[in-house]
């Protein structure tokens, strides 16, 4: 009796010792184990481990089984976003730089397209942040921001707050094109939308859900005779194709790929509106864009700082000569006459600077003078394409970038208005847009009274 006995007590202080010893050990690799596993692995994925204890009675006779579960679920990395230009194939994924500071004309809107791509291991909320900061001679300043689709066609947002971006780890490969991913990731992901793997950015063609591995003794307590539900993880089945809108290349996928990234990329246009409000000085805008992982832009913080837009300002002028017809001479200033003596005045209009839009050009039968009229035209003009007469509304009709003009009578204080440039339209009494570098010059006649 008492040598039974001492044979049970060893062999239950054995059983003890070796169940603390693996279970020890367990613990120990599980916890070496945890950096590793945390960075090549997907966020949100279930690490499920059962543990199964089979034994019997004193007998032997009865046999039993228990298990009981553990379950650690991976936690998100945060990192901050890429910015890059739209994806090429000359430049993939996020290769492309980032547009360039660009110098438009006053009044027109500066379009800047970006791609941000996550770098978190799962999905992740970055939010937006796109202000003026600073601004020179510029008035009517505006900012607008705008999420796209790849092929920039389609607007998933206007002014957005924030973006939340996909993204998981490969755990297998299927050629050509099909990618898995650990159950109960990529749960935002479909398609259409852009994943980027191995530097290449590729079009979703579809996406086939999962879910994580449980167990229901996976509560924290103790169980006997019992064997629990396993519920297997079913793995999320990713199917990519060539981006047409980015660079382009079909996919080539194979167990190379397992362990790699996937990121989602979206595209997002800021644009950039001012006028340069003083003539002759160019008007700038400088903007920021920021983006972060928290409101308080202070985490995982991606700034690209004074994208400045210039607004070429305006800088027409306007130079008017008069000479003596009838005694001969060239234009100046100043000049003499007398009673009958005919009179031309010359009006120069010159863009030296921007583009001038809606020009038109106001002046007035002189005092003491009477406008003349020939054939109904009561003015001329020389412009970039060539040199014409002006009668009353109708003239120049046949020159896109002529001038068109009207009069009311020919006495001494009569309107004369000229409408000038491309697109004018004197009959609408809208003036035209004199680009720069060009030169408009108008001439007509009175005789003084």
């Amino acid at each position: 009796m008492n040598t039974k006995m001492k044979g049970k007590r060893s062999w239950l202080n054995r059983f003890n010792s070796e169940t603390l010893f693996f279970v020890t050990v367990l613990a120990i690799f599980i916890f070496a184990s945890t950096p590793a596993v945390f960075a090549l692995t997907g966020a949100d994925a279930v690490i499920l481990n059962v543990v199964r204890v089979d034994y019997t009675d004193a007998s032997g006779n009865q046999n039993f089984s228990a298990e009981a579960a553990a379950m650690v679920t991976v936690s998100l990395v945060e990192a901050g976003v890429t910015i890059s230009g739209r994806p090429t194939l000359a430049d993939p994924g996020t290769g492309a730089t980032i547009p360039a500071e660009q110098t438009v004309a006053s009044g027109i809107t500066a379009s800047y397209l970006y791609a941000i791509t996550s770098s978190a291991n799962g999905d992740d909320e970055y939010y937006l942040d796109v202000a003026i900061d600073a601004w020179a001679n510029a008035a009517n300043r505006s900012v607008t921001t705008q999420l796209l689709t790849p092929d920039e066609l389609g607007v998933i947002a206007n002014n957005p707050g924030s973006v939340t971006l996909e993204a998981s780890v490969i755990i297998d490969a299927t050629a050509p094109a099909t990618l898995f991913f650990p159950g109960g990731t990529l749960t935002g992901l479909a398609a259409g939308q852009v994943l980027v793997v191995d530097g290449v950015d590729y079009l979703v063609d579809s996406v086939t859900a999962g879910s994580s591995a449980s167990h229901t003794y996976a509560d924290g307590f103790a169980h006997s005779d019992d064997l629990g539900t396993l519920t297997a993880e079913t793995r999320v089945q990713v199917v990519l194709a060539a981006n047409p809108s980015g660079a382009n290349v079909p996919p080539a996928f194979d167990a190379t790929f397992v362990g790699m990234s996937a990121y989602e990329q979206v595209l997002f246009r800021v644009q950039v509106s001012a006028e340069a409000d003083t003539a002759g000085i160019d008007g700038t805008v400088d903007v920021d864009v920021r983006t972060a992982t928290d409101v308080a832009f202070t985490a995982n913080l991606v700034d690209l700082q004074d994208v400045t837009t210039t607004y070429t300002a305006v800088n027409l002028t306007i130079q008017k000569l008069v000479r003596n017809v009838t005694t001969g001479g060239g234009f100046a200033a100043t000049a003499n006459g007398v009673t009958t003596n005919v009179l031309e005045y010359q009006v120069t209009i010159t863009n030296n600077a921007g583009d001038a839009a809606n020009v038109v050009v106001t002046d007035d039968v002189p005092d003491y003078t009477t406008l003349v009229v020939s054939g109904g035209n009561f003015a001329s003009y020389t412009g970039p394409s060539g040199s014409g007469t002006i009668t009353s509304i109708t003239g120049a009709e046949n020159l896109p970038d002529g001038v068109s003009g009207e009069h009311t009578g020919t006495a001494a204080g009569v309107p004369l208005v000229f409408y000038v440039g491309q697109g004018q339209d004197g009959a609408a009494g809208t003036g035209g847009v004199v680009l720069n570098g060009q030169t408009f010059v108008i001439t007509y006649q009175v005789s003084i009274n």
